[in-house]
């Protein structure tokens, strides 16, 4: 598991490569979880190079949505893979989080951007 996160303007875009399951998502948590201690409200999860997510991964999707919104903000979901966006559907977390073709389109869902 690959982690990456880049700031753009007021939103955090946190990149995700590999697996995101029980072996892995222990390390993500943890990660994330700093990042997200920092107070973070906007956050994209760039879901281009994750290749599997299980339950685990999903676990860790609604804490990150639990976290941005109660610090008055919201989790995006990005540029997912056909076997990842399945398994989202099947766990019903398209109808809680908001999934985009790309990283540009989630980064837009935010609204307009301060120069």
């Amino acid at each position: 598991m690959e982690i990456q996160s880049e700031r753009y303007q007021q939103t955090l875009v946190i990149s995700l490569a590999g697996s995101l399951d029980a072996l892995t998502a222990d390390q993500a948590q943890a990660t994330i979880g700093t990042q997200l201690n920092g107070g973070e409200q906007q956050v994209v999860l760039d879901l281009s190079r994750l290749d599997f997510m299980s339950s685990s991964g999903i676990r860790l999707l609604l804490e990150m949505l639990k976290r941005s919104r109660a610090a008055g903000g919201d989790l995006c979901l990005a540029a997912a893979q056909p076997g990842v966006q399945r398994t989202l559907e099947i766990a019903g977390l398209v109808r809680l989080l908001k999934i985009y073709p790309s990283v540009e389109e989630a980064l837009r869902s935010f609204g307009p951007r301060e120069p």
